[in-house]
């Protein structure tokens, strides 16, 4: 452990929250800060396959034996789908200890259960500061009653490694990223077989009747599994079995998921895609369809078509892209197999807003101006 002073202690566990901050350490050290980032769970090889520096905690952690530790100015945490992870207990400590926190999410879904824990309140754990994605994310947590010049929208500091890694890809070409992360899947060619990416997730989460079938769902799948993926998943295979031109499907798994979930799938897919770089198999293909997960979002930055199918209405409101208009969803039968054939026949017929138009580029300048801010004021300014 630490043996001086650090100015910024940072904790994620989820890929999402490791998305967030993978870069900070770095801006923060050019403004003269020392940051420590400590990772649980699944951010573990999430983070370190994405280059970032970082120290495991084990599962016995404390917090108030961390803080003790590091002695840090400030916290930073990143929230978890985990109701026990070590981040809120790290808020609760350090707002007992009278030191600053700051929570970081990376979009609106589940607002109301992010600071939430096991107990009622949805802000029972909520830090001193709280830094957003966007409006849209904003309004979600100003409505749960957090005041306004508590939360900051200071853009994902991800979307821009997004984007430089799109423009990276770009200079290589598809042909090649496609021929090295996909080795059996058709060459692009004009009118050759369409290349499509499902991606999947895990059917739970912080609201975990959110993830199986309710009375709500205006999907059905084929009635076998009440698994939100897998309804999903089955929606869209069956929708593919009506298109004039079936595509080479991929299913991507997410970190959380194990090959063996989609075992009843298999013969209808023709590859699965897991671990590596998973906005290299989005490159690859020429449609990405998934629900709400930000690789879908991370698709559209880098100019790939890509197509939200959830199983309920609301459930469009959990991804930033479509709120944002970046990205059409679907929610019914009809609608996935009124839009599906266009989408693989041309993909970009379906493409909506530019990005580029609708995201704020350079967050993690104004995150690091932001923390130093912070630490200058005594942390809790």
């Amino acid at each position: 452990m630490a043996g001086d002073t650090t100015d910024i202690l940072i904790f994620v566990e989820d890929p999402g929250a490791a998305n967030s901050i993978v870069d900070l350490p770095g801006a923060l050290a050019n403004r003269g800060l020392k940051a420590a980032t400590v990772v649980a769970g699944h951010a573990r090889p999430y983070l370190a396959q994405l280059g970032g520096r970082f120290t495991e905690a084990d599962d016995s952690e404390d917090a108030a034996a961390l803080l003790d530790a590091h002695r840090p100015r400030l916290v930073l945490a990143g929230t978890s789908e985990n109701p026990d992870t070590l981040g809120l207990k790290l808020i609760a400590e350090a707002r007992r200890r009278g030191i600053g926190s700051v929570g970081f999410v990376d979009g609106p879904a589940s607002a109301e259960y992010r600071f939430r824990g096991r107990g009622a309140d949805p802000l029972g754990f909520a830090p001193d500061r709280l830094l957003v994605p966007e409006d849209l994310t904003r309004r979600r947590f100003l409505k749960l009653g957090l005041a306004a010049d508590r939360v900051v929208d200071c853009g994902h500091p991800y979307y821009d490694r997004v984007r430089a890694e799109g423009r990276n890809l770009a200079r290589i070409g598809q042909t090649a990223i496609r021929a090295r992360v996909l080795p059996e899947a058709p060459a692009p060619a004009p009118g050759g077989q369409p290349v499509v990416a499902f991606l999947a997730e895990v059917s739970e989460g912080l609201i975990p009747s959110g993830f199986q079938r309710g009375n709500d769902y205006t999907l059905a799948g084929r009635g076998g599994s009440d698994k939100r993926t897998d309804i999903v998943l089955e929606e869209v295979l069956d929708a593919l079995a009506a298109v004039q031109r079936r595509p080479y499907l991929v299913l991507r798994l997410h970190p959380k998921n194990r090959e063996s979930e989609f075992s009843a799938y298999r013969r209808e897919i023709d590859f699965v895609s897991q671990g590596g770089a998973a906005i290299e198999t989005a490159f690859a293909a020429d449609l990405v369809v998934g629900m709400t997960s930000i690789l879908l979002f991370e698709a559209a930055i880098i100019g790939r078509a890509a197509l939200s199918v959830v199983p309920r209405p609301i459930e469009a409101e959990w991804l930033t892209g479509v709120g944002l208009g970046v990205i059409p969803a679907v929610h019914t039968r009809k609608a996935l197999r009124d839009i599906l054939p266009d989408a693989v026949a041309d993909p970009a017929r379906i493409m909506g807003t530019p990005a580029e138009k609708v995201i704020q580029f350079g967050a993690l300048d104004r995150m690091a101006d932001f923390l130093a801010g912070l630490v200058a004021g005594g942390g809790r300014s």
